[in-house]
């Protein structure tokens, strides 16, 4: 069974692929390594010969074709060699102060209900305005059910940051808090290494490009132009003190403010992730692995990214996931292997990847490699799989298409620049297990 795997904004979805029909083929698949282990070959990365781009012929396998027409995007002056990397469970303190940067004087309060007149109310609205599609079928039986369960009054209790307990501490777990300003009701989520921020309690923030026909609407352009946003962003990083982030500027989208399954309005969402040496780190996103040939390395823990979502009236949501501390970056530089050789091992891993789906849908699929690029990653260590390891690593972006279902779908996998292995940077054990 194949489980690509999605993480936006800390929110995993598991999507089964229906795919198959490919035999196995007789060659090995590319091994994978719990610790760095550097080929005879390696070479220092201003050595290493790498093409603007990749071409190499359609391979059969079965009904199905891997083809590599791929631009490739590597900055070679400065990739450092690895380094640890260790989780950064987020302390009550840093918390309180990210909390009152983004949200002003604010009282805060412990999560509490809406009552069951704002719930009927609610329902009534939607009632009036519902169409018949999905969304609006799924949401009013949410708020049925929630106005049975819901409490007449309620009564909102103080946020006592002093009492949260700490992270070190023994029964410490996820907290949440309502933080009532001038501007409405803010909430937070606070679990390890995820902080989550929505300005408004009641408002979801989802990529346009969720909007589907389930819903009643069709998504609209915002109404203010893209470079105010990422200043927004860019400036929200720097009062943050997140330095060390860049803004992914492919990977800008627009957004959707859903509330009771309309929409309140359009922006846009922008993804930071830190730079080491020169390469950006990867961003949470796509992966395919299966069950019979799953990575043996992986993510220690979530992929380390921050999410910004900007409305015309300022930041709407912010996410950081996968926080993490940094060691000491080495101005050694990484040995890493001959490309040819990575393209070869990623070229295999595909093959074996789709040669042991366990998927059948009988008919004729194609995976379409068209990006190549050299980003930076964390991976479990071996001795001490709860921490990290940073390393370099080759990203092979890919479109992957079932023709007579309609599926068209866009991954990645990821091979170790040091050593040629199969690895994930978007997938921990507990996820693949």
């Amino acid at each position: 069974m194949n489980k690509p795997f999605c993480q936006i904004m800390a929110m995993a979805f598991s999507l089964c692929f229906l795919t198959g029909c490919m035999a196995t083929p007789a060659t090995d698949a590319v091994a994978s390594h719990m610790e760095e282990m550097v080929p005879a070959d390696a070479v220092a990365p201003r050595e290493l010969t790498v093409p603007e781009h990749v071409s190499l012929e359609k391979e059969s396998l079965g009904c199905g074709s891997i083809l590599f027409d791929a631009d490739v995007y590597a900055d070679l002056q400065d990739v450092p060699a690895t380094f640890e990397v260790t989780p950064h469970e987020m302390t009550v303190e840093e918390v309180r102060h990210i909390t009152e940067l983004l949200t002003g004087p604010a009282t805060a309060y412990q999560p509490y209900a809406d009552t069951r007149a704002e719930l009927t109310r609610r329902k009534s609205m939607l009632e009036q305005e519902a169409t018949g599609a999905e969304a609006d079928q799924a949401m009013l039986e949410y708020l049925e059910a929630a106005v049975e369960e819901a409490p007449e009054a309620i009564t909102k209790v103080a946020f006592d940051w002093d009492s949260v307990p700490d992270w070190q501490a023994p029964g410490a777990g996820p907290y949440s808090v309502m933080l009532e300003g001038e501007t409405g009701t803010a909430r937070i989520h606070v679990k390890e290494t995820v902080y989550r921020y929505s300005a408004c309690k009641d408002v979801t923030s989802i990529p346009a490009s969720w909007i589907d026909a389930s819903y009643a609407f069709r998504p609209e352009a915002p109404e203010f132009p893209v470079e105010d946003a990422r200043e927004t962003a860019f400036r929200t990083l720097e009062m943050l003190g997140l330095a060390g982030y860049a803004i992914l500027d492919d990977q800008t989208e627009t957004c959707c403010f859903l509330s009771n399954a309309r929409p309140q309005g359009y922006g846009y969402v922008f993804t930071a992730t830190r730079t080491v040496g020169s390469q950006a780190s990867v961003w949470p996103g796509n992966s395919w692995w299966t069950e019979s040939c799953v990575p043996a390395v992986v993510a220690p823990w979530d992929t380390e990214a921050v999410t910004i979502w900007v409305g015309k009236d300022g930041i709407m949501a912010l996410s950081v996931q996968g926080a993490s501390d940094y060691g000491i970056v080495p101005e050694q530089q990484a040995r890493m292997v001959p490309f040819d050789i990575i393209v070869e091992n990623a070229k295999k891993q595909l093959l074996y990847l789709f040669a042991t789906d366990d998927g059948d849908t009988g008919s004729e699929e194609s995976v379409v490699v068209h990006d190549i690029r050299l980003v930076r990653g964390t991976i479990q260590q071996k001795d001490r799989p709860a921490n990290g390891i940073s390393v370099p690593l080759w990203m092979f972006t890919f479109t992957h298409t079932v023709k007579d279902a309609d599926i068209v779908e866009t991954y990645s996998i990821f091979i170790n620049a040091v050593d040629g292995a199969y690895v994930n940077p978007r997938v921990t054990l507990a996820q693949i297990s």
